[in-house]
């Protein structure tokens, strides 16, 4: 019986391990895409060994793990399971008024500047962007928001 409860403590632990190591991956893909995209490369070009490996394990993180965390009911306690519910709470208000507040804006900046065109730092990340490229972008971003909130959330309760 106590073997039972050890390893189901165990999963219960491990679930807010990996989601602390989802945060920690997300943050390190995150800064590294805004060094790109501020052009801040390697000198010549070329990527070392450590950090192809370290791309490859945060792209696992952050493409594999953070959406299997989200589903994997199995392994929450009733605190984490409380968390979720918050947590969805949370995303699904986010994911509302975001969309309206990006069209704001581009109704204010039309009205200011009577331009129509994007402004120019999104016209490199748009113009390049395909339909699978845009939606996974957008999977992405759901996924690593839904981890930073739940994991905000844990912080705030442990405050």
């Amino acid at each position: 019986m106590t073997e039972m409860i050890a390893k189901r403590d165990f999963k219960y632990r491990l679930y807010f391990r990996l989601m602390d190591a989802c945060l920690l991956f997300g943050l390190l893909g995150l800064v590294d895409h805004l060094l790109g995209s501020f052009g801040i490369h390697f000198a010549d070009g070329e990527h070392p060994v450590w950090y192809v490996a370290l791309g490859a394990v945060t792209l696992a993180m952050n493409f594999l793990l953070a959406p299997f965390l989200i589903l994997a009911g199995f392994m929450r306690d009733e605190y984490a399971e409380l968390l979720w519910k918050r947590t969805t709470n949370v995303i699904v208000t986010v994911v509302t008024i975001l969309p309206l507040g990006i069209v704001g804006l581009g109704v204010v900046s039309v009205l200011t500047t009577g331009s129509r065109t994007l402004p120019a730092f999104l016209n490199p990340l748009l113009e390049t962007a395909t339909w699978i490229s845009a939606i996974t972008l957008f999977w992405l971003a759901f996924c690593l928001l839904f981890v930073a909130i739940f994991q905000f959330l844990r912080w705030r309760d442990s405050r």
